[in-house]
């Protein structure tokens, strides 16, 4: 009898701690989107970027971990390599000092590295993929008929 009743508060134990790290979990993030909202938003109207795309592409990069680094070395929240962030610095004449985990340095620059690319992709799908793989890359995959229909 005590086997089962220490087996069932077991069971209830790590469901209950299971369920508390879930919740705590998607508290942590609900907090850090909260914490760059303002941001985002500012920086979707300055450079006249739909902010849910802007959001998206967050999430979808670095889930809003300001400090992240991939395993490719791209940095911050847009998740840009530095290669990148010193040709779109050089691009758009920005003039701060590049610090990709500086949250106003990634998101600027992000979002000029953005905008130049609308210049090249008018499909956003292209575009994104653009953003990911890079621009030589997509503009490769765009001229060969094995990847594109209208390659």
């Amino acid at each position: 009898m005590k086997k089962k009743t220490i087996k069932v508060i077991s069971k209830v134990l790590i469901l209950t701690i299971g369920c508390t790290l879930i919740v705590c979990n998607n508290a942590c993030f609900s907090l850090k989107v909260k914490t760059y909202s303002c941001l985002v938003s500012k920086y979707a109207k300055l450079y006249d970027l739909e902010e849910d795309f802007l959001f998206a592409l967050i999430y979808a990069e670095s889930k809003f971990e300001v400090d992240a680094i991939s395993s490719k070395g791209a940095k911050g929240l847009m998740q840009l390599l530095p290669s990148t962030a010193k040709f779109i610095a050089k691009k758009s004449g920005y003039k701060g000092q590049i610090d990709l985990l500086s949250v106003d340095c990634n998101l600027t620059l992000g979002c000029e590295y953005i905008k130049y690319l609308q210049t090249k992709f008018s499909d956003e799908k292209v575009l994104l993929c653009a953003y990911n793989a890079g621009e030589g890359v997509v503009s490769e995959w765009l001229e060969n008929a094995k990847y594109s229909l209208d390659g």
